[in-house]
């Protein structure tokens, strides 16, 4: 993805006039953020943001834990490519205000359940709190689908049917868009692969990508009122090295409820989404 210095400033300050509509998310918002889709188990219905990261970054320096803040650092440097100069975004994305609000990425499994630990401490030590227990975790395989289809449970994608439009015809996620619903991606051989015969055949390269990540509350929610399960940023889950969802650079095929991404490391399209099991009332 290669922009003009001219066209990156823009972005910013695009960014920045509209921060005033955006949401911030933190611990003590989880009672609005997180919607039931089972009998005790709630999602949040945004993926992980970078702000709410920063917020458990900033505590564990705060409280004289540099080591445990060292590791849990993203590694930003996922952002560098052959195929795209991004090199602005190993700087910004991550701490810039502007993009506060997109959905974490660059982060490891472990961090995210260090995240998740973390977010429990103080769910739980809260006075207000809604539940009297609870443990945030990643979810499996099962309750993510679950909470993917929001409600509809024999939906292709999660807000139904079989194609990558929303019921106002409009793009319905952030996905790669070449060959739709007919092309998949190749993890393995890093490459893609035809998987409707009725589409053409046209060798794709990495260098048409032209996307990046949206704003976690962009785009429609799904029947629970899920946003970006499908796109965006592909989201971990608790069967380590498994992530759902697919991402900004997944051809249509890999948004599927079903897809599954295989991960040995952090990358710049992954991140996760945070389940709340409730424990007592």
């Amino acid at each position: 993805m290669k922009i003009t210095l001219f066209a990156f400033l823009f972005l910013v300050i695009s960014n920045l006039n509209a921060q005033k509509n955006d949401l911030i998310f933190t611990y003590k918002s989880i009672n609005k953020n997180y919607v039931k889709v089972d009998s005790m188990l709630y999602c949040n219905v945004y993926e992980t943001t970078n702000v709410e990261y920063r917020d458990f970054l900033s505590e564990l320096k705060q409280s004289g834990k540099i080591e445990e803040y060292k590791v849990a650092l993203p590694d930003t440097n996922g952002w560098k490519s052959k195929n795209a100069y991004n090199e602005p975004y190993v700087e910004l994305y991550f701490r810039h205000p502007a993009y506060q609000n997109y959905p974490l990425v660059n982060v490891s499994y472990d961090q995210a359940i260090k995240y998740c630990d973390w977010l429990t401490q103080k769910y739980n030590s809260q006075a207000k709190r809604k539940f009297k227990k609870v443990v945030f975790r990643l979810p499996n395989k099962t309750e993510w689908e679950n909470a993917a289809h929001g409600g509809l449970k024999e939906n292709v994608y999660p807000w139904g049917g079989y194609y990558l439009v929303n019921n106002k015809g409009g793009k319905a996620c952030n996905y790669l868009s070449i060959g739709d619903e007919g092309i998949t991606f190749d993890t393995i051989n890093k490459k893609f692969i035809l998987v409707n015969s009725i589409l053409s055949n046209k060798p794709v390269s990495l260098k048409e990508i032209e996307a990046l990540t949206m704003p976690a509350m962009y785009y429609e929610p799904n029947g629970f009122g899920v946003y970006n399960i499908a796109g965006n940023a592909s989201e971990m889950i608790k069967e380590k090295g498994i992530a759902k969802g697919g991402s900004w650079i997944s051809p249509g095929y890999d948004v599927r409820i079903e897809s599954e991404e295989f991960y040995s490391h952090s990358s710049n399209h992954m991140g996760f989404r945070v389940f709340m099991q409730v424990l007592e009332q």
